[in-house]
């Protein structure tokens, strides 16, 4: 690919809303979804199919380039506390087969799957990535990275003796178990640390989705008031503030208040100061909207969803005694630029995850690199 130029953004995938009861997920519920980013783009030649037991076995965890990393979903899908993982290229139809680092031993030997990121630069491929893995090991955290460099070059047949290594973290970031996930924004991952009431610092931990590497800071935030409570510590956290990438490519925090208040903050310099960029009343915004009920913004509401550009709200879900009862969540969107709300699908997923076009669209493979 030419280094002058971008790459070409072949779509979207998104994973189903865990939002949605059964009677309203239908056939799209523990289903990826691509969505074009042009009339000019075959959805078909993205699909996940070539992926063993299908697209319906797998959702997407996160991307970069114009690749994907997935965990199977599902009864099967879990070998000694360690997910079913793969890599793949979907404009290619490649996968590669991640396997447990040793400490998943078939004795499970305390060990606790956390979480799982797709690291690379720009020469990211089937033939150049990292799988950064985080879990405990007896109430120790680690991270370990999966490495593929060179080697086979991409072939189905390549051997080339990647294994996992033990990652150097930043001492002074938090331990992974205490990070609360604000989703992931300009390829980069961002976290809270937890802490008690009593802590008055809120700091935001940054995994480069480059790099590698973690960073951490002291978070302030400029607003008009101070309704800013992104410290508060609560178990719907990472539903109630979140980051989105903004349309200029930069990362954004969105932070929606009890009042039905959202502010959008924006960051001044690479330290940790934001500053507010854009806020919105909801309840006002929204009125409009068809199927508005003042009702829905007696709770605070959710980011469901982040996206490039925009953000899905919706009032929290209700309790129900069954699934078939259940109602279908309303939902609308908010451009981070305008402040517009329209109403938005109900299945998208807590993220979006961008695609980017393989350099070799056409030659198509139907087996794993390695299983």
């Amino acid at each position: 690919m030419d280094a002058n130029h971008a790459p070409t953004v072949a779509g979207y995938y998104f994973n189903y809303s865990p939002l949605l009861p059964a009677s309203v997920a239908g056939r799209t519920r523990n289903s990826p979804v691509f969505v074009p980013s042009s009339p000019s783009i075959n959805a078909d030649d993205y699909s996940l199919d070539f992926l063993p037991g299908g697209a319906k076995a797998w959702a997407v965890v996160d991307s970069r380039g114009s690749l994907l990393l997935m965990n199977g979903v599902g009864p099967g899908h879990v070998r000694s506390g360690f997910p079913d993982m793969v890599v793949c290229e979907p404009g290619t139809w490649r996968y590669r087969r991640i396997p447990p680092p040793p400490e998943f031993g078939d004795d499970d030997d305390g060990c606790r799957f956390l979480r799982s990121y797709l690291v690379g630069g720009d020469g990211i491929g089937m033939s150049n990535f990292r799988v950064l893995c985080e879990f405990d090991l007896s109430y120790v955290a680690h991270v370990a990275s999966f490495a593929v460099a060179g080697g086979g070059g991409g072939r189905d047949d390549c051997d080339d003796g990647a294994s996992w290594s033990e990652a150097a973290v930043n001492r002074v970031v938090p331990r992974p178990d205490r990070l609360c996930s604000l989703g992931r924004a300009a390829g980069s991952w961002y976290f809270v640390a937890e802490v008690d009431d009593t802590v008055e610092v809120t700091t935001l931990v940054v995994l480069d989705g480059g790099t590698g590497e973690f960073s951490s800071y002291e978070f302030v935030a400029i607003a008009e008031d101070d309704d800013w409570d992104l410290v508060h510590r609560t178990p719907r956290l990472d539903h109630r503030s979140r980051v989105a990438e903004g349309r200029d490519g930069e990362a954004r925090v969105i932070n929606v208040l009890d009042n039905g208040r959202v502010e959008v903050f924006a960051r001044l310099d690479g330290g940790g100061v934001w500053a507010l960029e854009e806020s919105a009343l909801l309840p006002e915004a929204a009125r409009a909207l068809p199927g508005y009920r003042p009702s829905f913004f007696y709770k605070r509401l959710d980011v469901v969803t982040a996206g490039p550009g925009f953000v899905v709200l919706a009032p929290p879900p209700t309790t129900s005694r069954g699934d078939d009862a259940a109602e279908a969540p309303w939902c609308f969107s908010l451009d981070l630029d305008s402040m517009q709300v329209a109403l938005a699908p109900d299945d998208m997923g807590p993220m979006v995850y961008r695609c980017e076009a393989a350099s070799s669209p056409r030659h198509r493979h139907c087996r794993p690199l390695l299983a």
